[in-house]
């Protein structure tokens, strides 16, 4: 019996973790531990003070369009910071640990190995 295609299996893991609202119910976990640290709060509250800075100082002859362009840049700004605050909470050990078991445990049931279960 030949084994799957690795690219094949790639795609069943992550459809079949898909399907089951894991990355879902991660992303909603991360999102929470993010508020309950208050990083996003504060990022957020200096965006906030920047964009009213910024609104304070626009020349009477400004369309909406640059206003909206300009504000987009004075937020765009917290871009990087945002990917960091994120990324970290990705990385956390609870989240990489619970996702190497799924992930290790749907390839080798899609390569017809024991997993954890069945050992």
């Amino acid at each position: 019996m030949p084994l799957p295609n690795k690219d094949d299996v790639s795609e069943q893991v992550c459809t079949a973790i898909k399907k089951e609202g894991k990355f879902d119910e991660i992303r909603r976990e991360v999102v929470e531990k993010i508020k309950e640290r208050g990083q996003l709060n504060q990022l957020m509250d200096q965006a906030r003070k920047d964009a009213e800075a910024y609104l304070e100082t626009i020349p009477d002859n400004m369309s909406k369009e640059e206003i909206r362009a300009k504000l987009r840049e004075v937020i765009g700004r917290f871009e990087p910071q945002l990917n960091r605050i994120v990324q970290s909470s990705v990385r956390e050990p609870w989240v990489e640990g619970w996702l190497s078991k799924e992930v290790q445990r749907k390839v080798r049931l899609a390569y017809g190995l024991p997993t954890d279960e069945h050992l």
